[in-house]
């Protein structure tokens, strides 16, 4: 196939015309989810956060932890089991941040970064 299909497209019309209430309703979630983030990571250990104007992403500087960022994205998985993208994977200019999402739940958003917090607390920063 060169193109989408016809009804993807015509869905993909319905979605525009149609009620647009819950695009709104997510907006604002997505804002609330945006600024709990910035919040809390802001207060990890070795972790700066400003808030983001768009998308549904944080991308904190962690170089006060010391480590790199692929080091930090495998400590989130392997050890504390939060998903993250290291910085790296966005350039040469990433080095040194970290990506988040918040397209998540607030309850998992706020358990996620409370299992950072404590653990950064409780074993430090280190590969």
């Amino acid at each position: 196939f060169s193109c989408t299909n016809t009804a993807t497209q015509f869905a993909a019309i319905a979605a525009l015309r149609g009620p647009q209430a819950f695009v709104d309703f997510m907006v604002s979630e997505f804002d609330k989810r945006r600024k709990i983030m910035t919040k809390y990571l802001n207060k990890i250990q070795g972790f700066d956060c400003v808030n983001s104007k768009g998308a549904f992403y944080l991308f904190p500087s962690i170089k006060k932890t010391g480590l790199k960022s692929d080091e930090i994205e495998n400590i989130l998985l392997n050890k504390i089991g939060v998903a993250a993208v290291s910085g790296k994977s966005f350039g040469n200019y990433g080095e040194g941040y970290i990506r988040f999402s918040y397209a998540n739940s607030e309850e998992n958003i706020i358990l996620a970064l409370q299992k950072i917090k404590e653990y950064s607390e409780k074993e430090g920063w280190h590969a």
